[in-house]
């Protein structure tokens, strides 16, 4: 949820039901976490514990508009879970930790680009000179 800056106007971004029924159906809401604003302020990445059955819960990064629309799945390959999104200054990559190689990098639609091996804590990009 956000809230505006004087503390009132608080509002639901994600409400955990807005799921692709290709992803889920077990009539679980969603986990949504560790948001992070795309440094233009219009997009929140975060992390969405995804319920691929009664028992089988992973992790991955979903993506949304600052008002709550455009809901969409990020890391759709299920054979590793990524989670704890972090926007690059640009805009137009994002890292987030993966339990398939430490830090991993992907392009602002998801694709996977770079696979950092070791053990990994929060990603976070320095913040672009100027």
């Amino acid at each position: 949820m956000v809230v505006d800056r004087r503390g009132g106007g608080l509002r639901y971004v994600t409400k955990g039901s807005d799921l692709s029924q290709a992803a889920l159906d077990t009539g679980e809401d969603a986990d949504d976490y560790e948001p992070n604003w795309s440094p233009d302020g219009m997009r929140i990445a975060f992390t969405r514990t995804v319920w691929f059955c009664g028992g089988c819960d992973q992790e991955e990064v979903f993506i949304a508009n600052a008002d709550g629309t455009g809901v969409r799945w990020l890391t759709t390959d299920s054979s590793y879970a990524s989670w704890d999104p972090s926007w690059s200054p640009d805009g137009n990559s994002f890292a987030a930790r993966t339990n398939a190689g430490g830090i991993s990098i992907f392009d602002a639609s998801g694709h996977l680009l770079l696979m950092i091996p070791g053990y990994a804590a929060q990603p976070a990009w320095q913040p672009l000179g100027r």
